[in-house]
């Protein structure tokens, strides 16, 4: 069986929320042309598991302000807002997150929360996820990005400065740069990600060019490939180019996903002629 990187959990709220999700970037990559073109109704929600999941995605985007639904011409169309779009940024853009050119300065953040504050660990720890640091060791973590300013929201916002510390460094331990980048991510697990990735959609890649596939195959070709490369960047830290490990595959990645939904395209237009 070909591994999966995702989670494997499949509760109901999981669910609608991954319906949600999947919609957003889908809208956010191809827009009108995965939904609307050629097709008599509005919207196509075949790839989706039914319409009432559908209507319930996106009742809660408009509601949270990611979406809305606009008339042009007699013909509805779903649209995403400007918070939506800078949402999808850093995963969809990774190269801009990769040409960003570093400081020279590592941003420590050093926490010590107590286990009767168990649920407040772990969301904090998820944030620090999401903020896309690396574990030094298990309440230290490390990014060469400056996020004084999330700090700065979390100490307003939930109290982090009872907990936690902010430091600014040069160095670490006497370690160099690339040392800290070695120790702080699991380079082993995102390199294995980004080679079942390479390997599994670069042959795919060849038969979208080559129109192989057409109709709801096609859409859901786009969909599988949509998810998976958000499954193996997700855990991606994006580091500036000059921190990026020898041998990464990132960058392979990308470009395979770019000339998917170029594919992909190209093959909608031409048979919604």
């Amino acid at each position: 069986m070909q591994k999966q990187w995702q989670s494997a959990d499949l509760s109901g709220p999981v669910l609608r929320r991954r319906v949600g999700a999947e919609l957003l970037n889908l809208l956010g990559v191809y827009g009108e042309i995965f939904f609307s073109l050629g097709e008599r109704r509005f919207p196509d929600i075949e790839i989706f598991p039914t319409r009432a999941a559908f209507r319930a995605a996106v009742h809660r985007l408009k509601k949270a302000g990611l979406l809305v639904v606009e008339e042009r011409d007699g013909t509805k169309r779903l649209v995403l807002t400007d918070p939506a779009r800078a949402a999808m940024a850093s995963l969809y853009r990774p190269d801009k997150l990769w040409d960003t050119e570093w400081n020279g300065y590592w941003y420590l953040f050093l926490y010590d929360v107590p286990e009767t504050s168990r649920e407040y660990r772990d969301v904090l720890r998820r944030f620090l996820k999401l903020q896309k640091m690396g574990c030094l060791q298990k309440s230290v973590y490390v990014t060469p990005r400056d996020i004084r300013p999330a700090f700065a929201d979390l100490c307003d916002g939930a109290d982090v400065g009872r907990y936690a510390y902010l430091f600014r460094s040069e160095t670490v331990l006497g370690m160099d740069a690339m040392q800290i980048v070695r120790n702080a991510w699991p380079w082993e697990a995102l390199h294995e990600q980004h080679k079942w990735y390479h390997d599994s959609y670069g042959p795919r890649l060849e038969k979208v060019c080559a129109g192989e596939y057409v109709g709801e195959e096609l859409r859901c070709m786009a969909r599988e490939e949509m998810k998976a490369y958000e499954s193996v960047m997700t855990g991606d830290p994006l580091l500036p180019r000059d921190l990026l490990p020898e041998h990464y595959l990132g960058g392979a990645v990308l470009g395979i996903h770019q000339a998917f939904i170029d594919g992909v395209k190209a093959n909608l237009k031409k048979r919604g002629k």
